[in-house]
């Protein structure tokens, strides 16, 4: 039975050699509880073609954990898994979990997977995330956060760009109430110049602009649905 769990996205292909490099790393650290290679990334437009790459995408420095690694599989039971209740970050939560016990996530250099996936602009990347809730699920990781201070912390850096257009949002649509409009847009408008300029991408921050909206549309569902399941009680 192996000792090991290997975690990949459907639109990801596995390349050779990692697999070797990974055990290799896992079996000389005893500290570490998973491991992760370097990502290609390969865009595809609407029709089907290849309309971009990104190589080597990760910086190695940083170890934050992606969709894909190779995991200790006692280490991954012991803490309970996925949770099963977020649909984005899940692989934050879960190595959080894990360095709360003293183990670590480690990237290495070796290239891992190659991930095919749409343009972030395309049509058909919009309806999978809207048909899947992904535009609104970061919702769920923020009430998860809130019961644990030092996660809520680290969750909140992570999604810092996010968390700043919602509060863009909120601010603006206070200006637009109060009849204030023209303040509301503004605000908004220099909150995506400065994210742009932090990103140095237009197309990046308005990925941001529109997860701040999915985040507080999902905090709007998962009120009601939190109501809905105290009345029927």
């Amino acid at each position: 039975m192996s000792s090991y769990i290997l975690f990949l996205d459907g639109d990801m292909e596995l390349l050779p050699g990692f697999l070797n490099n990974a055990i290799s790393e896992l079996e000389n650290n005893k500290d570490i509880a998973a491991v992760a290679g370097q990502m290609h990334n390969y865009f595809y437009d609407d029709s089907g073609y290849l309309a971009n790459k990104e190589l080597d995408v990760y910086d190695l420095t940083k170890n934050i954990p992606g969709g894909a690694f190779l995991i200790r599989k006692n280490l991954f039971l012991n803490v309970g898994g996925f949770n099963s209740d977020l649909v984005v970050n899940e692989e934050s939560e879960l190595f959080f979990r894990l360095s709360r016990k003293g183990f670590l996530f480690k990237r290495i250099f070796t290239p891992m997977i190659n991930h095919h996936t749409e343009v972030p602009t395309s049509g058909m990347r919009l309806k999978d995330r809207l048909k899947d809730r992904k535009i609104t699920a970061l919702s769920k990781n923020f009430i998860v956060s809130l019961s644990s201070p030092a996660y809520f912390f680290e969750f909140l850096m992570k999604n810092r760009y996010t968390f700043l257009y919602s509060l863009g949002i909120i601010v603006s649509m206070v200006f637009v109430s109060a009849g204030i409009m023209n303040i509301g847009v503004y605000l908004l408008f220099l909150i995506f110049l400065f994210v742009s300029f932090m990103v140095k991408s237009f197309r990046i921050s308005f990925n941001y602009l529109v997860y701040g909206f999915g985040f507080l549309l999902g905090l709007v569902f998962d009120v009601i649905d939190r109501t809905k399941r105290v009345i029927l009680k």
